[in-house]
């Protein structure tokens, strides 16, 4: 369900107005982007998720030059066909581990036989993709719930976050 910039705004209005520490957080980053109608995903389906995968357990700047890397190797952009065209040990030489390289190999042959149909995840309900997602190796329900949010946009996911990580994001609000 997408909504417009108004509706993010009004919805803003009102977690400050039932928490006022949230509206020097609202006042500075402005209205959430996460949901909006108008924002169209800058990568494909595939990409975010396989992106998703080799950024598991990893620093930022470590999972970005294994994604540049994995990137250059398959055609200059992350796709099904570029994924299945490489081999295991191109995908390590690249600096994936064994695991992440099964898991890109599977993603890719979901998405190439149809198993996945990665085009059209943002027409099923939200556990209609976790059904399709989850079974695929590498893929837990944490990736799934970020992938729902921040790329199809999902508005109404229960994401479990440990309280200690919850502190650290929102300790100093409180």
């Amino acid at each position: 369900m997408a909504i417009t910039l108004a509706q993010s705004r009004k919805i803003g209005v009102e977690i400050a107005k039932r928490n006022p520490r949230f509206k020097p957080i609202i006042k500075q980053f402005g209205p959430c982007p996460i949901g909006l109608n108008s924002k169209k995903p800058l990568e494909s389906n595939f990409s975010t998720l396989a992106s998703s995968i080799l950024s598991q357990q990893l620093s930022t700047k470590a999972a970005a030059t294994i994604i540049g890397r994995v990137k250059n190797l398959s055609g200059g952009r992350i796709s099904p066909s570029g994924i299945s065209r490489l081999n295991r040990s191109e995908l390590r030489g690249a600096g994936c581990s064994n695991s992440k390289a099964r898991a890109l190999e599977e993603l890719a042959q979901a998405a190439l036989s149809s198993k996945v149909s990665m085009s059209s995840l943002h027409r099923l309900e939200d556990e209609e993709i976790r059904e399709q997602l989850l079974p695929l190796f590498g893929i837990g329900i944490w990736t799934v719930e970020m992938f729902l949010i921040f790329q199809l946009g999902a508005l109404y996911c229960f994401v479990l976050i440990s309280p200690v990580y919850l502190f650290h994001l929102l300790g100093s609000v409180f």
